[in-house]
């Protein structure tokens, strides 16, 4: 059944109950209510229609092809202004498509196996999108974030992963005493980054871990990683790097880290 702004003439304002509700999403307090995040952008809303989280599409005129799809798929499609599109969407120059997404029921539990990521303290959605787009592209397993990391729904953080947020489950946020327990729990051997340790990233006890089932431990810029994710490590790992340089991005240590063998 079409919608009622399927019509290009009626075009729907800031003010409208849909895009009014559509706002509301960009709070993480409504986003974890509602079990709905936003995604802004042609690749990302592409990506989310492929996958079939797309509940509602909202788009301004240039947008056909998507929209097509969207209808194709049985979703509905609001023609908005470009004041109702600035309405839901974050960046300064709205990119022209919008669409309201469900989160897909991830589980702890669920991860058991293969390379799983855990971003333990990452604030910045920017470096956690960026990771998760990392280890997706290294063919991990799953992302696990930790209490006093970024939303992953956080517009920012979906942006961050260019389209690639579908392609990996990612769960959390936990404490850091529940993914200990449950990586424990399914036998997956922790490697934690740090600077205070004798073990390089390349040597033979990280490269035999490295060769099975594990997880990688990615602590915060500010902070590192806590005592007790160090407590828990296997082996704790450091990157070698040149003399008066103390540390690296989030996100390049963990490009780094997946994709040494």
């Amino acid at each position: 059944m079409p919608s009622p702004s399927s019509d290009k003439s009626t075009r729907l304002g800031p003010h409208s109950d849909a895009v009014s509700g559509a706002r509301l999403l960009l709070q993480s307090k409504n986003r974890r209510q509602r079990r709905e995040f936003l995604v802004e952008g042609p690749q990302g809303v592409a990506a989310a229609l492929e996958a079939g989280w797309v509940k509602s599409l909202y788009a301004v005129d240039e947008f056909d092809e998507l929209v097509r799809f969207a209808q194709r798929e049985r979703v509905r499609v609001y023609h908005v202004t470009d004041a109702g599109l600035a309405a839901i969407s974050e960046t300064v120059t709205p990119q022209g498509v919008v669409a309201v997404c469900a989160m897909p029921d991830n589980s702890l539990e669920a991860i058991f196996g293969g390379t799983v990521v855990v971003c333990a303290g990452i604030s910045d959605p920017g470096n956690l999108g960026t990771i998760v787009r990392t280890a997706a592209a290294a063919g991990a397993s799953a992302v696990i974030t930790t209490s006093g990391s970024a939303d992953f729904f956080n517009g920012k953080c979906i942006r961050s992963t260019v389209g690639t947020f579908t392609k990996i489950p990612v769960v959390g946020p936990f404490s850091d005493a529940e993914v200990i327990s449950h990586l424990n729990s399914v036998n997956l051997p922790i490697l934690a980054t740090t600077g205070n340790t004798e073990h390089v990233l390349g040597d033979e006890s990280v490269r035999a871990i490295n060769a099975g089932d594990h997880a990688w431990a990615i602590g915060s810029e500010a902070h590192g990683l806590s005592p007790e994710w160090l407590s828990a490590a296997r082996i704790k790992v450091r990157i070698p790097m040149a003399n008066g340089v103390e540390s690296l991005n989030a996100a390049t240590a963990a490009a780094i880290c997946l994709f040494t063998r």
